[in-house]
């Protein structure tokens, strides 16, 4: 594998730390001397995609597509069209996408634009796919509940069982949801939260708040109307 250009390195850093503006710079001199680098062009679309800029997104990922058909440049368009809330097209291309390559991140993305684009059958299916790829998938058991209380399930019970018995020890002060509480904040899916991003792009400064601190902020301010109200705080 060719080494990476410093000035590559430097922009794919500046995006991951949120400089969006610094990035994009970057990337386009990239591409004024590399216009056929794939990757550089499949990076610029996902930076602009995270910016809301969804015409420039699908334009830059397409070009990478187009000098090289990659499976992941596919994925990167699928979100796109899922982002911008394209919900029919992000199905089409998901399933091309799960068909070629069966994991269960792909069905899990395909049941989320099934939901999204109103075909809840069809999300119960991918789901369930995606837990045979995956039995620990606890996402999709959790979007599979959320289905089945908005569906008005007959096996709502069945839906909202635990998988497998919470662990316990002798004179644990906390309640069981206290003990969820817990294992949510130090999951995996939860940290992944530190890297995305709520972002609104300028070309003069980058205001950006990760969904780690925006989940934080939120809860902050729900735990004070709570206490205020009389309410049960631990339920915010």
């Amino acid at each position: 594998m060719p080494q990476k250009s410093e000035k590559f390195q430097k922009a794919f850093d500046l995006h991951n730390d949120g400089q969006l503006t610094a990035a994009r710079d970057l990337y386009k001199e990239i591409l004024s001397d590399e216009p056929e680098n794939a990757e550089v062009w499949d990076l610029l679309g996902v930076l602009y995609c995270q910016a809301q800029k969804y015409e420039e997104s699908e334009n830059c990922i397409q070009k990478a597509i187009k000098i090289e058909p990659r499976m992941y440049y596919l994925e990167n368009l699928a979100r796109l069209y899922y982002s911008k809330g394209d919900f029919q097209k992000a199905v089409s291309l998901y399933e091309d996408i799960a068909k070629y390559s069966p994991t269960y991140e792909n069905f899990f993305h395909l049941a989320m634009a099934y939901k999204d684009s109103g075909n809840l059958a069809k999300a119960v299916q991918a789901y369930n796919k995606s837990l045979e790829i995956n039995p620990d998938g606890y996402e999709s058991y959790f979007n599979l509940a959320y289905l089945a209380m908005n569906e008005n399930n007959p096996k709502w019970e069945n839906a909202i069982k635990r998988e497998k018995e919470i662990y316990s020890r002798n004179n644990d002060i906390r309640t069981q949801f206290e003990r969820d509480y817990t294992r949510m904040i130090h999951c995996n899916a939860y940290r992944r939260l530190k890297h995305k991003t709520q972002v609104f792009f300028s070309p003069e400064n980058d205001h950006i708040c990760t969904r780690i601190e925006h989940v934080t902020h939120v809860e902050s301010i729900s735990y004070t109307i709570a206490k205020y109200l009389g309410l049960n705080v631990e339920l915010t």
